[in-house]
């Protein structure tokens, strides 16, 4: 495989990687989103789509590592770096790969910020489950008083 068309796979690799990482981030704000408006169901369906696009770009990374250990393989011992700069697809592969890294970093983000909101979600329900079972067994136990009363005052009144 000539240089050209292995440094233009390259090119592709990392382009269609930068579309997933695209995808990736909106669906992380999405949940977000789903996060806000306690949407669980939604979460999770977000969270599973999300889960395979990260699939893909893992056999992407794969792939890009396999393709770029053929092309380090140059004959004439030059490195592959020194030959691939004299291909037009460089220049576009390393800004690609600069607003790849933009977009990882608010991933990471924005993944720690859902990660916090979702923990305090759980939390504030958790609480106020906790609340409602409470509640529940303060009426039950108002309840029985009543009807400890109601027997009682029946018993008093028939005799």
């Amino acid at each position: 495989m000539d240089m050209q068309s292995l440094s233009h796979q390259l090119l592709n690799i990392t382009k269609e990687k930068h579309a997933m990482l695209e995808k990736v981030y909106q669906l992380t704000c999405q949940q977000s989103e789903a996060i806000q408006e306690k949407q669980f169901e939604v979460f999770l369906s977000l969270s599973r789509e999300k889960q395979e696009l990260i699939d893909k770009l893992n056999e992407l990374n794969l792939l890009f590592q396999q393709q770029y250990d053929v092309a380090k393989k140059c004959p004439n011992g030059v490195r592959f770096p020194q030959i691939l700069s004299k291909h037009i697809d460089l220049k576009e592969m390393q800004n690609i790969i600069a607003d790849i890294n933009v977009i990882t970093e608010k991933v990471k983000l924005r993944e720690l910020k859902n990660k916090e909101d979702y923990k305090k979600l759980l939390l504030d329900m958790t609480i106020s489950v906790t609340q409602s079972m409470a509640n529940r067994q303060d009426k039950i136990a108002r309840y029985k008083k009543m009807n400890d009363y109601k027997k009682k005052w029946k018993e008093k009144n028939s005799n």
